[in-house]
């Protein structure tokens, strides 16, 4: 676990050298085709094998099994909270593979970059090495984690010095890349609906009577004629922001009760399905959560809609030239591939 929390304030190549390893949505929505066959294992180590062990050479360049965990347990982090646990559960074993596949393309992209004598900014390297002690609450504590992983500080600079190195390289293979059109950011818009829809919202305000659960009864009863007495005033005439600044037990009882504007989802169900039922300016009945007593004012409404191509432009833009890049960082990926000498052990080839 303390190998994973540093891994999280170090990048590493992922993102840029995962030949195949799509990263296609957030959250937990189920694995699309593409995904899964991403993570089609081919292999994966016996447990008896040495750390040492040679899985596989790149062009002579040896990759050991060390290495291969190191990077998989790199990439359980980023993918940790994608995928539901139990779609973790089938991914895990998976990884190992692909962790491979991305070490492969890892020693000949830093092939590559010796090549063509990249030498990464020091300056940058002192920039990315402070950032990353300045996350930890002193130079000792960065020490200590440093420590607890087996990693010295001039090995993790090394590793900052070869991301660097093959982010120019990488840069360099995207630079004449030509910008998207804008008959392409505007069949992207009408082809892709689904993606520019904003849901339905509502703006409410409320006043909380705040029950714990381990109140009485009694005390129970209390609050709840005071709910009552509050929506009988409410309903003579008096103003609801008012009364919530004098009588709500919510914090928004300083903007009157005001919670703004939320879609579905945000809130808990029963005030929900409270709020979305009513019209703008309607107050509700006495709601129940497990908060206490509620009464809801909705205060203004927004259908769902399509967002216009105008105000979604330039994330759309910035997809497609993402997308372009990476498709010619890919396809220089498999040329490099298809000219390298790639030995397997046994047991490990695709």
């Amino acid at each position: 676990m303390k190998k994973y929390l540093f891994y999280t304030i170090l990048f590493f190549f992922c993102g840029l050298v995962a030949f195949g390893c799509q990263n296609k949505g957030t959250g937990t929505a189920p694995m699309s085709e593409s995904e899964e066959e991403a993570f089609t294992p081919h292999a994966v180590p016996p447990v008896n094998l040495k750390e040492d062990a040679m899985v596989a050479t790149v062009n002579g360049n040896v990759i050991t099994r060390s290495e291969v965990d190191d990077e998989r347990d790199k990439l359980l982090q980023q993918f940790e909270g994608r995928f539901p646990p139990e779609q973790m559960a089938q991914i895990q074993p998976k990884l190992w593979q692909q962790a491979l596949d991305n070490l492969i393309n890892f020693k000949l992209l830093l092939e590559e970059a010796g090549k063509a004598n990249i030498q990464p900014d020091q300056k940058a390297v002192d920039d990315q090495m402070t950032q990353i002690s300045a996350r930890f609450p002193s130079p000792d504590k960065f020490q200590e984690q440093l420590a607890a992983i087996g990693m010295s500080e001039e090995k993790l600079r090394d590793e900052i010095e070869q991301n660097l190195t093959i982010n120019e390289l990488l840069q360099n293979q995207t630079d004449d890349v030509s910008d998207v059109k804008e008959e392409d950011v505007a069949d992207f818009y009408k082809n892709n609906p689904e993606n520019f829809k904003t849901a339905e919202k509502v703006q409410a305000s409320h006043i909380l009577i705040k029950v714990d659960q381990e109140e009485g009864a009694e005390a129970r009863e209390q609050k709840r004629r005071k709910i009552e007495e509050l929506s009988d005033k409410i309903k003579n005439g008096a103003d609801f922001a008012q009364l919530a600044r004098e009588n709500s037990d919510c914090p928004s009882k300083e903007r009157g009760g005001d919670l703004g504007m939320f879609e579905k989802g945000r809130m808990v169900k029963e005030f929900e399905d409270a709020a979305f039922k009513l019209k703008v300016g309607e107050v509700s009945d006495i709601v129940e959560t497990q908060f206490g007593y509620h009464l809801i004012k909705l205060t203004d409404r927004q259908g769902a809609d399509v967002q216009p191509l105008d105000n979604v432009r330039d994330k759309i833009v910035a997809f497609l030239n993402r997308q372009k890049k990476d498709e010619a960082i890919n396809n220089y990926l498999t040329d490099l591939r298809g000219k390298a000498k790639i030995d397997y052990a046994d047991g490990f080839q695709p």
